[in-house]
């Protein structure tokens, strides 16, 4: 954790998310690219209802917490339980975002991470009907735009293939160009917020395509084949990088639940 100066007077206090590198170069590098979509978290005290809350990094008032209960059958049970917050309570709820961050593991391998989010996107939609219609459109539209992220890079390069004859090609150029300059966006942001080696900023940026794609096929995966259980993977074991340990549940059952809890248990 970063220098901490103390909790503001807030019922729910959402800190950044630092991700560290565990036993996947791969899904560390995908962990910056999404450090740079969640830059949106930081206007998320400013909204009527959080988009999403990172359980890794979540303080929640004690009254506020006895009032909602976590039980709940969700997948994303951090970010359910703040909806609830908003919707269920007489009383809007004050929420913040701080600046100070704490330390998360990225996911211990590409498989583990494409499931994680599948579980997310899927979590997302199977909950987001507690709240107002308005909210549903504007979350499910979200989902959707990161889940086609996936193809945003193939549709660039399949439009460039010998033999494919694409209609109003220099318009397909044009647009896909711009479509993935945004890739590289927000790569970049990903890379101001997590401050990596120079290493492996400079492979984040070369890799950028891939690991969009890489960060977006469990979502477009969970959008065609949503989940009905999944499983919760421990903390990898760094010091002796021993594979992670499994427990595997349904959405009517609640996982084992740490106090210090990280990235790829959300």
């Amino acid at each position: 954790m970063s220098a901490f100066d103390g909790l503001p007077d807030s019922d729910i206090v959402q800190f950044t998310e630092q991700p560290r590198r565990t036993t996947s170069l791969l899904s560390y590098l995908c962990e910056i690219n999404r450090m740079g979509f969640q830059i949106e978290q930081r206007g998320f005290q400013s909204v009527s209802v959080p988009i999403y809350t990172w359980g890794g990094g979540l303080a929640i008032r004690s009254s506020i917490e006895e009032a909602v209960t976590w039980d709940y059958p969700t997948l994303i049970e951090d970010t359910v339980f703040t909806w609830r917050a908003f919707v269920e309570l007489p009383e809007r709820p004050s929420f913040s975002v701080l600046s100070d961050t704490i330390s998360g593991q990225s996911p211990p391998s590409l498989s583990e991470m494409i499931h994680q989010r599948r579980r997310w996107i899927s979590g997302s939609r199977e909950n987001n009907t507690i709240l107002s219609f308005d909210r549903v459109i504007m979350y499910g539209l979200r989902d959707l735009s990161w889940s086609v992220t996936a193809v945003v890079p193939l549709f660039l390069i399949l439009g460039n293939l010998p033999g494919v004859d694409v209609f109003a090609w220099q318009i397909h150029q044009g647009i896909s160009a711009v479509l993935l300059s945004f890739v590289f966006v927000w790569v970049g942001i990903g890379i101001w917020q997590v401050r990596p080696t120079p290493a492996i900023a400079g492979l984040s940026l070369v890799l950028a395509p891939v690991t969009s794609i890489l960060h977006s096929v469990g979502a477009l995966w969970g959008l065609i084949s949503p989940p009905d259980s999944f499983d919760v993977t421990t903390k990898a074991d760094e010091v002796t990088n021993q594979p992670p340990q499994h427990y595997r549940t349904t959405t009517d059952e609640h996982p084992p639940r740490h106090h210090n809890r990280d990235a790829n248990d959300d």
